[in-house]
């Protein structure tokens, strides 16, 4: 956040875990439509955008790198 990265509050009963390539990829394909997940796999970078309620605005840059699926996403 602002230039800084920061590691997730947990408490000792709560075990968080590395997301795998494959939830990654799983996810930003959730989060297109039909004619942005067309253009993502004919290997064109996608941006989105994305709302919750509970989490607000982002804006997500969607590419592929090293033959993974790389996510960036900025808090609006």
């Amino acid at each position: 956040m602002n230039g800084n990265l920061y590691y997730l509050n947990t408490s000792n009963s709560e075990q968080v875990s590395r997301l795998t390539a494959e939830q990654i990829s799983q996810w930003a394909l959730a989060l297109m439509n039909p004619r942005q997940r067309e253009k993502f796999e004919n290997g064109d970078e996608v941006d989105l955008g994305y709302e919750s309620q509970e989490a607000g605005r982002y804006r997500i840059n969607v590419c592929q790198q090293r033959s993974n699926t790389r996510l960036v996403c900025r808090h609006i």
